[in-house]
């Protein structure tokens, strides 16, 4: 799971958990599942859907950027995270 202070976002509130899926932007925080966890691949920054492109693009600390779809795929959090960013 990962928090992300927005520094932009053309929603307020949003909010969907499924089997397939999981977002939630509550106040200028947008809580999402991180993907696989690898050691030393810090995430310190992220885009997503910048100019309507349908890409979430994931910039690490070692200089690495990871590309994905926009799938906001839900990964094996659980519906009670989806309140532990604040």
């Amino acid at each position: 799971m990962i928090c992300i202070k927005l520094d932009y976002t053309n929603t307020n509130d949003f909010y969907i958990f499924n089997e397939n899926s999981a977002l939630k932007i509550k106040n200028g925080v947008a809580t999402m599942s991180g993907g696989v966890y690898i050691k030393n691949n810090e995430i310190v920054y992220i885009e997503v859907n910048m100019n309507d492109e349908k890409k979430e693009k994931v910039y690490l600390k070692n200089g690495q950027v990871d590309v994905f779809e926009l799938l906001f795929h839900s990964g094996a959090l659980m519906e009670s995270d989806m309140d532990l960013c604040k």
